[in-house]
């Protein structure tokens, strides 16, 4: 189950610590050419959802919010598509237990890696047909 998002605006103040830039690569059908901005908006919709369950499995309610865009996406023929992204996680300014950037660094690792990655995976491919993606 996906927790469901906070609204950007809290009442209280709030501290983020970014995420290092990561990169997805995505193997597509290239016979329909370039994915259109929907393909791609469908995929970064997926791939925060997926983060923010991730992060909010973890830190529960500590977490305020997760902001993630995509910053990149780098089509070449017949190659992987790759797309980069850039979070930062939102934390309750006073919170004693405000995790590194290292600490959300492994937890995106493991997002999509191993079982994780696998769940992830299954997702991206339950997008429309029409989606290069899928």
């Amino acid at each position: 189950m996906t927790p469901s998002r906070p609204p950007l605006g809290q009442d209280e103040p709030l501290t983020g610590v970014a995420v290092s830039r990561f990169a997805l690569l995505y193997s597509i059908d290239h016979d329909e050419g370039e994915p259109e901005t929907n393909d791609y908006e469908a995929v970064h919709e997926k791939t925060y959802t997926w983060l923010y369950t991730i992060m909010f499995q973890e830190f529960g309610n500590q977490m305020k919010n997760l902001l993630t865009d995509d910053t990149s996406n780098i089509y070449v023929t017949n190659q992987p598509v790759t797309i980069e992204y850039a979070s930062v996680v939102l934390f309750a300014q006073d919170d004693p237990n405000i995790p590194s950037q290292d600490e959300l660094d492994e937890l995106v690792v493991s997002a999509f890696t191993g079982s994780n990655g696998q769940i992830y995976l299954d997702d991206i491919q339950s997008l429309p047909r029409s989606n290069p993606f899928q």
